[in-house]
């Protein structure tokens, strides 16, 4: 899997939880998250943690939050 400079990686992440990026990168996105998620006891196991990651993301929340994130740290 290759990235790019941080501008780049910016852009995947924010294509990813847009809704424009799938594959192998989202797929590592998901994979991670829902990893950290049943490590953290917050889902019975890695392939539920898949589902409700997904969903997450296609329902725009996460796209949401990082916009959050982003806007907190530049103020």
């Amino acid at each position: 899997m290759v990235g790019g400079n941080s501008k780049e990686n910016a852009k995947i992440i924010k294509g990813i939880l847009n809704g424009e990026i799938c594959g192998p990168k989202k797929d590592i996105v998901l994979l991670n998250t829902a990893a950290a998620l049943y490590i953290n006891k917050k889902t019975k196991d890695i392939k539920s943690g898949i589902e409700i990651v997904n969903k997450i993301i296609l329902s725009g929340k996460a796209s949401k939050k990082l916009d959050e994130l982003i806007e907190f740290s530049n103020s």
